[in-house]
């Protein structure tokens, strides 16, 4: 039973996470950004992806502090970028675009106070991409398998109403999303690569769907995917 608890945990988060109202983005109310705005940018980034075993799970509290351990390590020492920063980039990038606007030319740096006071001066809007969770857990039927899951959250703010216009919030999970089922080692070989694929997978899925909440038009109708900036 603890193993099952352990395996389902995740989805728990996810579906808690998914509870939050999108907001889209009311052109026609003349929300958003006007034509020559500046729209600044932040990801919120993660060093620590979440990573269970069956055999952490066995070891209750001490097992958990072990994964964040083997979660850390697994980022460091196969460079997995948290997808992010480029998805707050590629959708402000968008929507400068799309609005005739200005894209700031370098990210506000995610939790600090100071940057983000100037950027309420320096841009009429700013967009946030938030990293709510990220990790490859086993199935609770499948211990040999797991399923890699991604959330993120999709601000964007407007800076002299001091409110979001838009906000989205995406789920994505590997099992859902149809993809083949891998083992461990499986996703850590050849420096991560499929875990890497898997998560660009992710990212391209959540920018097709804060793509819509912010009423811009889709992947064949853009010049650069999202997946193209995080590979």
């Amino acid at each position: 039973m603890r193993f099952q608890i352990f395996a389902v945990a995740a989805t728990l988060v996810l579906a808690a996470c998914a509870t939050v109202e999108d907001i889209p983005l009311a052109s026609s109310t003349g929300a958003g950004p006007k034509p020559g705005d500046a729209i600044g940018f932040s990801g919120s980034a993660s060093e620590v992806i979440t990573t269970m075993q069956p055999a952490n799970a066995a070891f209750g509290a001490i097992g958990g502090l072990m994964a964040l351990q083997a979660g850390k390590a697994i980022v460091s020492e196969n460079q997995i970028a948290d997808p992010a920063g480029p998805l707050a980039r590629q959708m402000a990038a968008e929507l400068a675009q799309s609005r005739s606007a200005r894209l700031a030319d370098v990210a506000i740096p995610a939790g600090d106070k100071a940057a983000v006071a100037q950027a309420q001066q320096a841009y009429s809007h700013v967009v946030f991409v938030d990293t709510l969770y990220w990790g490859f857990v086993y199935f609770a039927t499948d211990w040999a398998h797991y399923n890699v899951l991604y959330t993120a959250r999709l601000r964007l703010f407007d800076n002299a109403e001091n409110e979001n216009v838009a906000l989205k919030t995406c789920s994505w999970e590997s099992e859902k999303a149809g993809r083949v089922r891998y083992t461990r080692s499986e996703l850590l070989a050849n420096n991560a690569q499929q875990l890497k694929a898997e998560l660009a997978k992710a990212a391209d899925t959540c920018a097709d769907e804060f793509r819509g909440v912010l009423g811009l038009p889709q992947p064949t109708q853009v010049t650069q995917s999202s997946s193209d900036i995080i590979h």
